[in-house]
C-alpha cells in the first residue's frame, strides 16, 4: 500500500477533494472506485463511482500528478514493468517444472518417486495472466485489443524471454 502524504499534493493547483482523492488512490492500491468512495461517499453506486473515478482520474492534472507520484514510487522501490516480467517469467517456468509425485513406502521408511509428474498449473496460468497484463499495460498509448487462449506448452518461455528481449530494446 502506497501512503503519499497529503502535503506532498498540496503544492499542486488540485482542490480539496482531488488531493483527497489522489492520496484515496494510492492508500487503496490505485483502485480507483474504492478510492471515490471514501471520498465522495460510500452511498454511491459502483458504476456511478467507476465512471466519476475515471473521468477524475484522467484529468490532465491529476494524470500527471499520479503519473509522478507513480515513478517516483518506482524509483523508490528500484522495480521497473521490465523487472516485474522477468519475476513473472521465472515464477512461469518454476510452476511448469515437471515435480515427481512422491509417495511414502511404509517398508522402506521414507517417499519414493511413483513415475507420474505434476506440475502448479494454475500457478502458471495465473503468472501468464500477469504478464499479459504487464506487457500489455506498458503500452498504455496505443489502442490494442486482444482476446486470446493462453496454453502451457514448453515453448512459452521461449515466447515470453522475447516479451522481455522486445520491451528491452523499446
Amino acid at each position: 500500500m502506497a501512503e503519499i502524504p497529503i502535503e506532498d499534493l498540496m503544492v499542486s493547483d488540485l482542490c480539496m477533494n482531488q488531493v483527497l482523492f489522489v492520496a484515496a488512490y494510492f492508500r487503496n492500491n490505485f483502485n480507483q472506485r474504492k478510492a471515490y468512495k471514501e471520498i465522495y461517499g460510500e452511498h454511491l453506486s459502483n458504476d456511478q463511482a467507476d465512471s466519476c473515478a475515471s473521468t477524475l482520474i484522467n484529468t490532465p492534472r491529476i494524470a500527471a500528478i499520479v503519473r509522478k507520484k507513480k515513478e517516483e514510487l518506482v524509483e523508490t522501490a528500484m522495480v521497473d514493468a521490465r523487472w516485474a516480467l522477468h519475476k513473472r517469467v521465472q515464477i512461469i517456468e518454476r510452476c511448469m517444472q515437471a515435480m515427481p509425485v512422491l509417495k511414502y513406502d511404509k517398508e522402506l521408511g521414507q517417499y519414493i518417486e511413483t513415475g507420474e509428474y505434476t506440475f502448479d498449473s494454475s500457478g502458471a496460468n495465473s503468472a501468464l495472466n500477469s504478464v499479459e497484463k504487464v506487457h500489455l499495460g506498458m503500452a498504455e498509448n496505443k489502442n490494442i485489443t486482444t482476446k486470446s487462449t493462453i496454453e502451457i506448452s514448453s515453448a512459452k518461455s521461449t515466447l515470453l524471454r522475447g516479451l522481455i528481449q522486445d520491451s528491452a530494446t523499446e
